[in-house]
């Protein structure tokens, strides 16, 4: 039976089943059975035995294939200790490889999880891939929000948007207690939250009734808000707050993840009845999403939009001619803006990680040449190629694997350090974390840069070592190890040389931009911002404000004060339609020109210099012709020949807007960003159309922070209720908004200066190298009177020539890459010869000074010790 049961060829298992078949059938007849069912049943137990074999035979291969595994695992850990024992001999460029590694992991990874997080995770609403952002597109290109009545076209009659949904941002004035804070809200339609799936975590979300506006006000509030200013208190839901001097029922409170339209929006209001005055399709101020409805697109959707514009157009002659849909998804809305930017930094790591790899394999190359007798003794002893290749690359693995696990804990670590550099209003930063595609990505990293700076040693000691007889090594491949580590340490130049061009191109950009001037004098201005409750009459508005100056110049250390609805450096603008007495665009054509209400002062305390006419004073309060200052690139260009004082303009809706006369031309004023040239700017006294918001200017006759205790309590005397917000220096208000370009700045800078200290030491290695292998030739060279300064120039001049194609192919590499920097400078060319050309000579005067002291050791040497030990 167990002889029968035994694995043999096909053939002898067929042979012996059919003998053993003709002698069970044989015995079944002789007792009796009938020949067919005596045949049934010896082929129903032969089955059963088959069964058997096959099972059998199964157990068999699947126990060979774990002896195969546990050899195979058996020999990794034997390939692994070796390789622990192999970098005890070698501690200080084990410790230095492996620090390089963590380096390189630790700013790719940090850099990976922003990047994961804001650009390539979807967004955290359901069906997000299917949202879109709505907009008109202007003919200046730009993108503005739709006005009301096109938003509730689309709502009411888009087959291509399923859900249409509108919303606005603000900051509303809360009640807290005895104080007054402003927080960021959103103005939504009463389905926004389901649409994004947002479920609140106590109480409920907005009716259809609450968008009724005839119902009582209702909100949902942030659990983070719920959180920090209510304690999470269970009373919440159902209480009434005062938000913008209206009681308020909060009706629910909304999960701590749920963001939308910004991080930090903490309180949602149903969107009411479109108001009177937004019934204008000249009045753009609904930002809007939509979902694309099942098997619709993009392209559709946008052609429906045309067309609904354009029957409004015909509709309503004059009412935003030639304005076009602009549907895009909500992700490229949502991080668009910042996609560059993380791209260029994210590249600046993965550089970085790279020229690690290169610096290590060199490095490893190294070593592998100096371990030519062991590899030899091992060819000897029998070792084939193949388990030579695995011992090498389980020691280049192993290294690269200890330099991940602390390249992560430097990189979990140091994300919050990151985070915290980060800009401020980058989105989703929230969605930052560590999470299993991180980390898998790390592995993956690690794994790669692992087998890429393996490979060179690896293929030389397979290659290039051969076995003697002896236990010695006769090499055949030495030109070729040579070559190896001078193309590696070219690569490593030409990588340091791409770093170091983005480097110093973002350097003398943010130099430049930090010289513009700004059009006004930001010393020694202390700035606040100030929103008057709602139920202030208009002429308690204007008589707080008006009185503002002379209450806050009786203070010690004010020397003047003024308001204005919008500060300078500010990041953006409002704007309308341009109209001019007397000349005429085309439709479409007219350009936006942005407003600006001030105090009458304003511009002597802000330092802005007039150019022509008059600036303000009290009797421009509109109660006869409405007044207006313009900027001096207003006057250039429209008035190029003559003083515009006398002309008159209008500013937004054509058939609403007053004209306005101007009065004055001042000088230029950067009120977006230094960055943004001045555009078509306008000035209306404050009193003539006020409004309860405005920004304070204070300039101190000394230290602007000693004044912000005694401004708030001034401003306050009257009301202590009034919000008083953004308080701060204009001079740090210029720079955070230099901030987004000064970080990525010195983050590349970091990673510039990490690449040339790993280049100029895979130079220095190279050059140490070099000079050892050549003592003989050295040494006979000095014995035939070859001067040391002659045999200096001969190393120097290797480094040169190989520094000079690093750099050429750096440079080259530099300029095929130039878009992902272009955006981030002012005034500088992504091909600044000056700049690349300085940055690569500097590189290779670093090259050749990395080189001097091996090539001086080397003009030392001592000929006769060289030729008796020859």
């Amino acid at each position: 039976m167990w002889r029968f049961l035994r694995p043999a060829p096909e053939q002898e298992v067929r042979a012996e089943l059919e003998s053993h078949l003709e002698h069970a059938v044989a015995e079944l007849v002789a007792k009796g059975m009938a020949p067919d069912e005596a045949r049934r049943q010896a082929l129903h137990a032969l089955g059963r035995l088959a069964d058997t074999t096959r099972r059998l035979e199964r157990g068999a291969e699947r126990r060979n294939r774990a002896e195969t595994r546990r050899a195979w695992l058996g020999e990794l850990a034997q390939d692994v200790r070796f390789a622990f024992r192999s970098f005890r001999r070698w501690p200080l460029p084990t410790a230095v490889v492996t620090g390089s590694i963590a380096l390189g992991v630790a700013g790719t990874l940090a850099v990976f999880a922003v990047v994961k997080a804001v650009l390539l995770a979807p967004l955290p609403y359901p069906a997000a891939e299917r949202l879109v952002r709505v907009a008109e597109r202007v003919p200046t290109g730009d993108r503005w929000e739709l006005s009301y009545p096109a938003f509730r076209d689309l709502r009411d009659r888009s087959r291509t948007l399923d859900r249409v949904i509108g919303y606005s941002r603000s900051l509303a004035n809360v009640a807290m207690g005895e104080e007054t804070v402003q927080i960021p809200t959103a103005t939504v339609s009463v389905d926004a939250l389901e649409l994004l799936g947002a479920i609140p975590v106590a109480g409920r979300g907005f009716l259809p009734a609450d968008g009724s506006g005839e119902g009582p006000p209702v909100a949902v509030v942030s659990e983070r808000l719920w959180r920090s200013r209510f304690g999470r208190s269970p009373d919440l839901v159902g209480s009434t707050q005062l938000i913008e001097g209206t009681a308020v029922t909060i009706v629910g409170v909304l999960p701590a993840d749920f963001r939308f339209p910004e991080d930090e929006t903490a309180i949602w209001l149903p969107l009411p009845p479109a108001a009177p005055w937004m019934e204008n399709r000249a009045v753009h101020i609904v930002e809007v999403v939509g979902r694309l409805a099942p098997g619709a697109t993009v392209a559709g959707a946008t052609a429906e939009l045309d067309a609904q514009l354009a029957r409004a157009q015909q509709a309503e002659p004059g009412s935003d001619p030639e304005h076009r849909a602009a549907i895009y998804p909500l992700h490229e809305g949502v991080v668009g803006a910042v996609q560059p930017t993380l791209t260029l930094l994210l590249a600046a790591a993965a550089t970085v990680l790279l020229l690690v790899t290169v610096n290590v394999g060199g490095m490893l190359l190294t070593r592998a040449v100096r371990r030519d007798r062991e590899i030899g003794i091992r060819r000897a002893l029998g070792a084939r190629p193949g388990r030579l290749a695995r011992q090498l690359m389980t020691e280049s693995l192993v290294l690269a694997s200890l330099g991940g696990i602390l390249g992560l804990g430097l990189a979990y670590l140091g994300l919050g350090a990151v985070l915290g550099q980060l800009p401020a209003g980058l989105p989703r930063l929230s969605e930052v974390r560590f999470d299993p595609i991180v980390l898998a990505s790390a592995a993956g990293v690690v794994l790669i840069s692992g087998l890429l700076f393996g490979l060179a040693p690896t293929l030389y000691a397979v290659r290039s070592s051969r076995p003697s007889p002896l236990g010695h090594v006769a090499v055949g491949g030495r030109s070729w190890q040579r070559a190896a580590r001078r193309a590696l340490v070219t690569a490593q130049l030409a990588l340091a040389q791409v770093l170091l061009v983005a480097m110093a191109l973002l350097a003398v950009s943010l130099l430049r931009l930090q010289r513009v001037d700004p059009g006004f004098d930001p010393s020694s201005l202390l700035t606040m911002t100030v929103t008057l409750p709602p139920d202030y009459s208009p002429e308690r508005v204007i008589g707080f404000y008006e009185d503002l100056p002379a209450r806050l110049e009786r203070l010690p250390g004010v020397s003047s004060a003024t308001a204005v609805s919008r500060l300078p450096i500010s990041g953006g603008e409002g704007s309308g339609d341009l109209t001019i007495e007397g000349r005429t665009f085309p439709p479409g054509g007219s350009p936006p020109a942005t407003f600006r209400r001030v105090l009458p002062n304003y511009f002597q305390v802000a330092g802005i210099p007039l150019v022509s006419g008059r600036v303000f004073d009290a009797t421009d309060r509109g109660q006869g012709d409405f007044v207006v200052a313009i900027n001096e690139s207003f006057a250039r260009r429209y008035w190029p020949d003559r003083d515009p004082v006398g002309a008159r303009i209008k500013v937004g809706p054509a058939e609403s807007e007053p004209w306005l006369t101007v009065v004055g031309v001042v000088g230029d004023v950067h009120n977006v960003g230094l960055a943004d040239q001045p555009g078509l700017t306008t000035y209306e006294p404050y009193a003539q159309r006020p409004g309860r918001r405005l920004s304070v200017l204070v300039r101190a006759a000394g230290d602007p922070t000693s004044l912000i205790e005694p401004v708030r309590r001034a401003l306050r005397a009257g009301d202590a209720s009034v919000p008083i917000v953004e308080v701060g220096l204009m001079q740090q208000r210029i720079a955070r908004s230099l901030a987004p370009r000064r970080f990525v700045m010195w983050l590349v800078s970091g990673f510039g200066a990490l690449a040339v200290a790993i280049a100029v030491i895979g130079v220095w290695g190279l050059a140490r190298q070099s000079v050892d292998e050549s003592r003989r030739e050295l040494g006979v060279r000095a014995a035939l009177g070859a001067a040391p300064a002659s045999l200096v120039r001969g190393i120097l001049g290797g480094t040169a020539l190989l520094a000079a194609i690093g750099i050429g192919l750096g440079t080259a590499a530099s300029l095929v890459v130039r878009r992902l920097i272009e955006g981030q400078l002012f005034a500088t060319a992504a091909a600044d010869p000056v700049v690349v050309v300085t940055v690569g000579l500097a590189l290779g005067l670093i090259a050749i000074a990395a080189t001097l002291l091996p090539a001086i050791d080397g003009s030392r040497t001592d000929p006769s010790r060289v030729l008796r030990t020859d």
